[in-house]
């Protein structure tokens, strides 16, 4: 049985999203492709240890680890799948796991960058002086509904209910459907991109037709280069999830906001936050977020006549 093989086997048998597939094919094709036509039982702990480290020191620390996580999960798979003629297991101990047993794996420390406040105001006149609406509005969205960038790029019209004010997501990381309230400023944002007629069934729409927009690379760039802050996507989840914990709210409700796994807290099997308990922190988060940014003007006091 040969790695290809296996590999192959794996995915008819795994129910995987198209982007988990596309990224283990990637891994098949470049990082391991001098692999694909030996037999699984040919790839020894020695191999597994030397690649690894050569991985970390050409393409750095954190893809070499991601390549053989997946490699770890496909000899799983080769152990559980695969049987010699005795009918004992084709592969009896998994070679990744030496990466584990001498503690190989590279050390990669969790990215921690954020708008800072004092940096908000000027990127979010960079943002909106963007030529581009669409990459506008899309980091708009990320700002102020806390979605991850592969959740808010494929959105799709049919899931922005304006009467509602709600966005539904179906592909989710954890495979449940999601459903979040909009805050008022998002809802303008939004509704100017449902109401758009552009030909296309998606809310930030490719140049390409029938597509969306990718990671807007060159949009980011122009905001960094115009507000001298620099920043990725995640950063804007960050913010958000952020600005939540300053203004106290439950940390139930920033997880169900940002769609968190709760975890095995019995208390919190208790608690249920329904959308309409949502409206209120999520709005908070908004409100707060353009006052950083200095995107509110000051609310106008007027002297109501009485009888």
């Amino acid at each position: 049985v040969t790695l290809e093989r296996a590999f192959q086997e794996f995915l008819s048998t795994r129910q995987l999203k198209a982007r988990t597939i596309k990224d283990y094919q990637r891994f098949m094709d470049s990082t391991f492709a001098d692999w694909g036509k030996r037999t699984i039982k040919d790839i020894t702990r020695d191999m597994v240890s030397r690649k690894h480290k050569h991985l970390g020191e050409t393409v750095g620390a954190a893809q070499a680890n991601q390549a053989f996580r997946f490699m770890r999960g496909l000899f799983n798979y080769c152990a559980a799948k695969f049987e010699d003629v005795d009918g004992s297991p084709l592969v009896k101990h998994n070679p990744v796991l030496i990466l584990t047993q001498t503690r190989q794996w590279f050390r990669v420390n969790r990215r921690q960058t954020i708008i800072k406040s004092k940096d908000l105001p000027k990127w979010f006149k960079a943002v909106t002086g963007l030529q581009s609406s669409v990459v506008r509005d899309y980091l708009l969205t990320l700002l102020l509904s806390g979605l991850r960038r592969n959740e808010a790029l494929p959105l799709e019209k049919k899931m922005i209910d304006l009467e509602e004010r709600t966005i539904t997501l179906f592909d989710t990381k954890n495979n449940k459907p999601f459903l979040i309230p909009i805050s008022s400023y998002l809802h303008k944002v939004l509704k100017t991109r449902v109401k758009a007629k552009d030909g296309s069934k998606y809310i930030f729409p490719s140049r390409m037709k029938g597509r969306h927009i990718t990671e807007p690379q060159s949009g980011i760039n122009a905001v960094i280069k115009t507000s001298k802050v620099e920043f990725c996507s995640h950063d804007l989840r960050r913010l958000f999830v952020t600005t939540a914990e300053a203004l106290d709210l439950s940390p139930f409700v920033i997880k169900r906001l940002v769609n968190h796994a709760i975890g095995s807290d019995t208390t919190s099997g208790y608690i249920v936050s329904d959308l309409d308990r949502l409206r209120g922190p999520i709005q908070k988060i908004e409100d707060r977020i353009l006052s950083l940014a200095k995107a509110k003007e000051p609310g106008k006091v007027f002297t109501l006549k009485t009888g």
